[in-house]
């Protein structure tokens, strides 16, 4: 057992000991609260007045070093900023500097010879400036609309912010002249790294320039590959990107297959399927910057496939003496008399003229409805009705190879040429007959037949 006197200078002891650990830890925590929270830094000094903070000295004599590059054009290559700041070490309570466009401003209101005007900046580079905030609004507002007619969706890479500052006289501008100055492009002519996951797109977009101008000055490039490639192009100091879509329908015709059947005639024909035309729907999308193309997307993609149509031929024989619906040419001769008007009378039919004997064939198939002499100075002729519409007829034949009723299929012989009744020569006369009213038609509308020299 502790004894109670014993107790009490062990809480003595306890009380003394934490008392030195929380004097030392103290400070510590201090310090480490003030480096979480604050920044060493520089106080901005000008003729002995200060105006403004940063984070060191190296970062006020940069910002000065790009505001006189900014501005040495427009002030005949002189430096608008000519004074030294003088800087002093500063904890910065809470890392709260001075933003680099109020110090830039109050570094630049030394300069004499610079205005307070309503500028469009690109990227923290100051394009143009204007006297009124709403002559610099309407101007803007016309160069994006010049920049996007015609265009379904616009874009601008360049981060664009509106100011007002300080800007030398010669930045002021109005009208047209503002226009122009917003419309500038810069030459860059150096090489650059696509890394592997950049599309060849946005390189070109960024880059202002044409696809075939790229490939005429890297031809070994290949997307999807880490490059260093050349680019040489003018690129503007606002980049409006926009896009205009046309959509192209394009017709697949269908296409036909045969498929055999016994059940049919030979020469007839059946449709088995329906064809069906497809259609293919390409998405042409055109790039522009400012207007000029630089690239062009192809989205393509099958609205409706194509169907094929199936039909259907007979490849069974015909029986004898079925019309295959072709007049063929009965005799290999040549035409010595065409159908029509001859001597005042109607010739109504062809004249093929050849040897006696020679074969005279069946112009299709069907059955003899004649097979005989004929008064009327044809002599031996042979007559077929072919049962679809037509009859053929063959006169001043020499002799005669089949009878009446007979079937005949088409390229048969069914006589001999010759020069019977009222001929001026060995031939045969051909006629192709209208059954329905006896008309007869011109058998060259059927074949042809070299006329005789």
């Amino acid at each position: 057992m502790i004894s109670r006197e014993r107790l009490a200078k062990l809480c003595q002891w306890f009380k003394r000991k934490s008392f030195v650990i929380c004097c030392g830890i103290a400070p510590v925590i201090l310090l480490s609260a003030l480096l979480v929270t604050c920044d060493f830094g520089c106080n901005v000094i000008v003729d002995g007045e200060i105006i403004g903070t940063a984070p060191s000295r190296e970062y006020v004599h940069n910002l000065i070093d790009s505001i006189n590059e900014e501005l040495a054009p427009y002030l005949g290559g002189s430096d608008a900023i000519t004074v030294t700041p003088v800087t002093t070490p500063k904890l910065i309570i809470g890392k709260s500097f001075t933003t680099g466009h109020e110090l830039g401003e109050a570094l630049k209101s030394t300069c004499p010879y610079l205005e307070t005007a309503y500028s469009i900046k690109s990227n923290d580079k100051t394009v143009v400036a204007f006297k009124t905030e709403k002559e610099r609004q309407k101007c803007y507002d016309k160069f994006i609309d010049n920049m996007t007619k015609g265009s379904t969706s616009y874009e601008i890479l360049d981060e664009i912010s509106f100011k007002h500052e300080l800007v030398p006289y010669g930045m002021i501008k109005s009208g047209d002249s503002a226009m122009k100055m917003l419309s500038r492009k810069y030459e860059f002519n150096d090489k650059i790294t696509i890394n592997a996951d950049c599309r060849l797109s946005d390189v070109l977009t960024a880059y202002c320039i044409t696809e075939s101008d790229f490939k005429s000055l890297n031809p070994k490039y290949k997307e999807g590959k880490q490059s260093s490639v050349k680019i040489k192009s003018a690129i503007p100091y606002i980049r409006v990107v926009s896009s205009q879509s046309v959509t192209e329908k394009t017709l697949i015709k269908h296409s036909i297959k045969y498929e055999a059947d016994d059940t049919m005639l030979q020469g007839e024909t059946k449709l088995k399927t329906e064809g069906k035309d497809g259609e293919i729907s390409t998405k042409k999308t055109t790039f522009t910057v400012n207007g000029k193309s630089v690239y062009i997307s192809t989205d393509e993609k099958t609205v409706a496939e194509a169907g094929t149509q199936v039909l259907l031929y007979g490849t069974k024989e015909p029986a004898k003496g079925t019309a295959s619906g072709n007049i063929a040419r009965p005799v290999n001769g040549v035409l010595t008399s065409r159908y029509g008007s001859r001597g005042g009378r109607q010739h109504k039919g062809i004249d093929i003229g050849g040897t006696v004997g020679s074969d005279i064939t069946a112009a299709d198939g069907g059955v003899v409805s004649y097979a005989d002499w004929d008064d009327s100075g044809y002599g031996y002729v042979v007559k077929i009705d072919h049962k679809n519409g037509y009859s053929t007829l063959y006169a001043h034949c020499n002799e005669l190879y089949v009878k009446k009723g007979e079937s005949v299929a088409q390229g048969d012989v069914i006589a001999a040429l010759g020069n019977t009744g009222r001929s001026t020569g060995p031939h045969v006369h051909f006629e192709v007959i209208n059954t329905k009213d006896g008309s007869t038609i011109d058998p060259l509308k059927f074949f042809d037949v070299k006329p005789i020299a």
